[in-house]
């Protein structure tokens, strides 16, 4: 399977899981971006830092709406309208 597959994350309960599916889809697709909408990222940060830095790695993308994130993690941030304009030009759309 190729394409491009969009992993979206809200809940602060379900974030090191979509992290995880994240990178578990990275060797069997073109491109994988993992979204971290509205909140904090609430759990260990060592492992949040690994864990981007190898989504990273292997080619991935990461963003961020909420300022904190992307000061913390490094990560990228991107505003809610291209959210949704990278939404619509994804292969696959995966709420977790």
């Amino acid at each position: 399977m190729s394409g491009q597959i969009a992993v979206l994350v809200k809940d602060t309960d379900r974030q090191t899981e979509a992290l995880r599916v994240s990178l578990g889809l990275l060797p069997t697709m073109q491109m994988v971006s993992l979204y971290f909408l509205n909140r904090e990222i609430d759990g260990d940060a060592d492992f949040f830092i690994q864990g981007f830095d190898h989504l990273k790695e292997m080619g991935g993308q990461c963003y961020s709406n909420h300022g904190e994130n992307v000061e913390r993690f490094d990560i990228e941030f991107i505003t809610k309208k291209e959210i949704g304009r990278r939404l619509k030009q994804a292969s696959l759309v995966i709420p977790v």
